[in-house]
């Protein structure tokens, strides 16, 4: 019996389809490799998206929170100077610090410009107030103008207390009288701002300040 020619080339194509299995590649990884190194590289992915989702909503939650904080604090400030500034009177023509007051609203008057009186379509009288609108504002006249300082301010994010000279609260929770408002000499102020955050959902700040033409005159020496 004769035996078949051996052809080398045969072999080599025979070893060929051989490693070409139905689960292997030219780089002898097999299907199933490629598969869990796509499954993997997909989760890493994911993971790495939702990190940033993370963090992105942290940075929003900060910076609004910081907005807000920075809103507030701006506000006071306003609010604390306006009272300082109450009551102005120069030439002592009877100019009075405060002209109406309430649990969320004030009206101050001052004579700024030395000419014995007070403009009232100036900043020479000035107002604080609570209002509904967009959300609820801080709202802060001067004279004819409006502007609101802070937003969104709450039902309640306006807050004021009347003091005597003795540091004593005067007309808890209601309006002054005419003669209460003559007594006041120290205004304490509390703002909230509201952040929209869950887990914060607003800034407060309150601080008090005293009508500077109420203090006592300081004795020389």
């Amino acid at each position: 019996m004769e035996r078949a020619a051996h052809d080398p080339a045969d072999a080599r194509r025979g070893g060929a389809v051989r490693a070409r299995g139905p689960l292997a590649c030219d780089h002898g990884s097999t299907l199933v490799e490629l598969l869990v190194a796509c499954v993997l590289a997909v989760l890493v992915c994911l993971a790495a998206i939702s990190l940033l989702g993370f963090h992105a909503s942290i940075a929003r939650s900060l910076q609004a929170e910081l907005a807000a904080g920075s809103a507030c604090a701006w506000a006071l400030e306003v609010a604390l100077r306006d009272v300082q500034l109450a009551g102005n009177d120069p030439r002592a023509a009877g100019v009075g610090a405060v002209r109406a007051g309430g649990v969320d609203s004030l009206e101050l008057e001052a004579d700024l410009d030395g000419d014995g009186g007070v403009d009232p379509s100036s900043s020479e009288r000035r107002s604080l107030a609570w209002g509904a609108s967009s959300g609820g504002r801080l709202l802060r006249r001067l004279g004819a103008q409006s502007v609101g300082i802070a937003s969104p301010v709450a039902a309640g994010g306006f807050a004021l207390r009347w003091r005597a000279a003795d540091g004593s609260e005067i007309a808890t929770g209601r309006t002054l009288s005419t003669a209460e408002l003559a007594r006041v000499r120290r205004v304490d102020v509390e703002i909230a701002v509201r952040t929209g955050i869950a887990a914060r959902p607003e800034v407060r700040l309150r601080s008090s300040a005293a009508i500077r033409s109420r203090l006592p005159a300081r004795r020389p020496g």
